[in-house]
């Protein structure tokens, strides 16, 4: 089930690029999958697969999914092959059927209009391949391939057709689009609904459901994502009475979900563009509809927003388990040899060689590359420099490509007399962190402009009267930092200055309450 939804969301999404100016016919789309509608059908959706180009609907994507390219990458490739071997059957229409009569344990199944006379037997089999869709039975029905669950393969041999003459209508006002979803509630649908609930919640009003149930006839939603995007909804009522009525209790919906209030601004935070989106959904009235018209402004404004805030939180959260993996480290390396590591190991002339990050490499699994340094040569020696480019993957912080050519990292420790790095050979232990390990920072996030190569003895002078100074400004805004127990927590950029450097000495006996 949960595959299927997940190729009936990629339908939705992946909105065609039209490869001529014919215009779609609503009788003929109503009536292919009319032989297969029976009282308890409530959703349909149509695709014409000839019309998908792959490669501009990914394209299309992109910029809106940029947390998730790798995934857009697979997608790309899985669904060219999955789209190319299906076109290449013979597949030009593929309807998706939702019934309540196979509702629970039987997903929706699959209508394919056959040109000609011909059996559907390449298709059935080039449809069998798709993981999706590798249970489905496929069996010719009149003069279509239908596929789906063994039960609902059966209950369709048996199955007397319910006249749906809304269909075509419905179709016809989802517009020249290449992906069409169709809510056909049939009286016996609406009865359920108004003996479950016969009214209405107090916040919208609390009137009779029949507002809603014997007012929406039926609602069509048509899309397309290329070259342009654009979203329509319709709702069919009985009356531009009902209508009207219809569009004061969504408008009444809208407001409730647009007032201020702890639950709404939750939503705020996720969707940023959620009090225009709101705004944006309020239909007008058309006679006896309400339509809703999306452009890709309306879709870009909405949805950019998103992408920036889940790439910003794939980010921070890749950061802290960078974070979390290094300060476990610090903490095996103390267990070995009864201290942290200092800033760098020292000449003795006690001129700084190579960065703790070094040194902490056999305990983030990388032994090999620890052997092949020169421990007694400074970093940028002729042979240690060539291991620069060897950066392991834990100390790859920064998003700055240019940054990772060079070999550097913004995880650094914090440097004064006080703090866990002194920036000397003084080795510091676990018990000479006297304000206690969960209230003194070890590693911090720094910016890029302070970001250094990583096998530098280099890291961040903490400034007693600026200890802001040098932190990435995180998604939030705020500081990512790592402590000293080998936790990570995020500190709000508001947090008070003394009490941020009070968290960066170990030994300053400040009482800190946690911001």
């Amino acid at each position: 089930m949960t595959r299927l939804i997940a190729s009936m969301l990629w339908l939705i999404l992946a909105a065609p690029m039209w490869a001529d100016d014919k215009k779609p016919d609503a009788e003929i789309r109503a009536k292919a999958v009319a032989p297969f509608l029976d009282d308890q059908t409530i959703v349909i959706v149509h695709a014409d697969l000839t019309r998908m180009d792959v490669d501009a609907i990914i394209a299309k994507l992109t910029p809106y999914a940029k947390p998730f390219e790798s995934h857009l990458a697979e997608a790309r490739s899985e669904l060219g092959d999955w789209i190319g071997a299906w076109t290449k059957a013979g597949v030009r229409d593929m309807y998706v059927v939702v019934s309540l009569a196979d509702v629970p344990g039987q997903p929706p199944f699959l209508v394919i209009p056959l040109e000609g006379d011909g059996d559907g037997k390449a298709i059935a089999q080039a449809m069998s391949r798709s993981k999706h869709f590798e249970h489905f039975k496929f069996e010719k029905m009149g003069s279509a391939l239908v596929g789906g669950g063994e039960k609902t393969m059966a209950r369709l041999k048996t199955l007397k057709a319910d006249q749906r003459p809304e269909l075509a209508k419905a179709f016809a006002a989802a517009g020249d689009t290449a992906i069409q979803a169709i809510l056909i509630p049939s009286n016996e649908n609406r009865r359920i609904v108004e003996e479950i609930m016969p009214k209405l919640p107090q916040e919208l009003g609390g009137g009779p459901i029949t507002v809603v149930t014997r007012g929406v006839l039926w609602g069509s939603l048509g899309m397309d994502l290329a070259p342009k995007t654009s979203v329509q909804l319709t709702v069919q009522s009985q009356d531009s009475a009902s209508a009207q009525k219809l569009r004061d209790l969504t408008a009444r919906f809208l407001k409730l979900v647009g007032d201020e209030g702890p639950h709404n601004q939750k939503a705020r935070d996720v969707l940023p563009g959620f009090d225009k989106l709101v705004e944006r959904l309020t239909p007008t009235i058309q006679e006896d509809r309400l339509v809703v018209n999306l452009d890709e402004k309306d879709l870009s404004d909405t949805l950019k927003p998103v992408v920036v805030k889940a790439q910003n939180r794939a980010d921070q959260s890749r950061s802290m388990n960078n974070l979390r993996q290094i300060g476990l480290a610090m903490h095996n390396y103390h267990d070995t040899y009864r201290h942290f590591p200092t800033v760098a190991n020292f000449d003795k002339a006690d001129k700084p060689l190579l960065s703790w990050r070094v040194h902490l490499l056999p305990f983030l699994d990388q032994v090999e590359l620890y052997k092949q340094f020169h421990l007694d040569e400074p970093w940028d020696s002729e042979h240690n420099k060539k291991l620069i480019e060897k950066m392991p993957a834990p100390y790859r912080s920064t998003k700055n490509k240019e940054l990772l050519k060079e070999g550097k990292t913004t995880y650094l420790g914090p440097v004064g007399e006080h703090m866990l790095f002194s920036g000397t050979a003084k080795t510091v232990g676990v018990q000479n962190i006297i304000d206690g390990t969960s209230n003194t920072i070890m590693l911090v996030d720094a910016d890029d402009d302070h970001a250094v190569i990583w096998t530098k003895p280099d890291d961040l002078k903490i400034d007693p009267k600026d200890p802001k100074a040098g932190l990435r400004n995180s998604p939030g805004p705020g500081f990512l930092v790592g402590l000293c127990d080998g936790s990570v927590r995020f500190l709000k950029a508001s947090v008070d200055l003394k009490t941020l450097y009070a968290l960066f000495t170990r030994d300053g006996g400040e009482v800190v309450n946690w911001p």
